[in-house]
């Protein structure tokens, strides 16, 4: 199991990859490859799961946060929330399951994940947290 979280309020810019700056449990199959990307390296099926508390900071503008697997966004593995006025904090929620394939010296099938802000107008994360749990 694998968990890391942030509960620094930041604002995101479209395309912003949500930084995590603890982490909470280590997995020797998962780790962060930087503050905003998390690694898997060993095959498997794992299930990965964010949880945040933010804010669009314009009223009526949604704030949108995707999953995104080696810089693609997985599609439908994303999270809305539209502020009725501008700060008006939400849960953001979403959770889907990962497959990593095996890797040969020819073939590297390392997963990389991010969860980065995908809308069009900025928003506050006051709090995130990540964890990812193999399944098989």
């Amino acid at each position: 199991m694998f968990e890391a979280y942030t509960t620094t309020p930041a604002v995101y810019e479209t395309d912003a990859a949500i930084a995590f700056t603890d982490i909470r449990y280590r997995d020797c199959r998962i780790s962060t490859a930087t503050p905003t990307s998390v690694r898997i390296v060993t095959p498997g099926r794992y299930f990965v799961e964010f949880h945040g508390v933010g804010a669009s900071n314009t009223a009526a503008s949604p704030f949108t946060v995707a999953l995104y697997r080696n810089d693609v966004a997985i599609p439908g593995v994303v999270t809305t929330i539209t502020s009725t006025a501008a700060g008006d904090e939400q849960t953001l929620s979403l959770g889907t399951i990962v497959n990593v394939s095996p890797s040969c010296c020819y073939v590297d099938n390392e997963v990389n994940l991010r969860l980065v802000v995908t809308s069009e107008e900025p928003g506050t994360l006051s709090s995130g947290n990540i964890t990812i749990f193999r399944l098989k």
